[in-house]
């Protein structure tokens, strides 16, 4: 009985002094935890549309658009539509007013996010042009710039 009672009050003491021992003792449990980020891929170009006015054979205007981005930076290809027209080989791209003038089919502009970029647009009328109303259409590819 005397060997009972040792080892009961053993036992004892042992599991007190594991509680005080360990009073923080905690469970713990993982829980994971996801989300997807999409780019802003929004744009806005003014002026729209793009007045170059009156001009003469062998006169020149230059006009300058903002593109406006998004929250996201963006990197932006400009191509011109109606190719054909006064606007083929006769519309020159200048970026950030660096007076750069870069090619005028698949130009990149990189605009970083919530930043307008200014871009000049000079129209060249080369002597020797019909009179008459002339178009084309300037379109924006933007991608995010990662």
């Amino acid at each position: 009985m005397n060997k009972f009672l040792i080892f009961s009050l053993i036992l004892g003491f042992s599991f007190v002094f594991l509680l005080l021992a360990s009073p923080n003792a905690v469970l713990a449990e993982d829980q994971g935890a996801n989300a997807t980020v999409q780019a802003d891929l929004n744009l806005s170009a003014s002026p729209d549309p793009m007045l170059f006015g009156s001009l003469s054979p062998g006169a020149s205007n230059t006009i300058t658009t903002t593109l406006t981005p998004g929250t996201s930076d963006l990197s932006v290809t400009i191509g011109i539509n109606n190719i054909g027209t006064l606007f083929e080989d006769n519309l020159m791209i200048g970026i950030a007013h660096n007076g750069t003038v870069v090619d005028q089919e698949n130009s990149t502009v990189l605009v970083a996010a919530g930043t307008p970029k200014l871009v000049d647009y000079r129209l060249n009328v080369p002597i020797g042009t019909q009179s008459g109303d002339y178009s084309a259409t300037i379109t924006y590819t933007v991608s995010e710039n990662i």
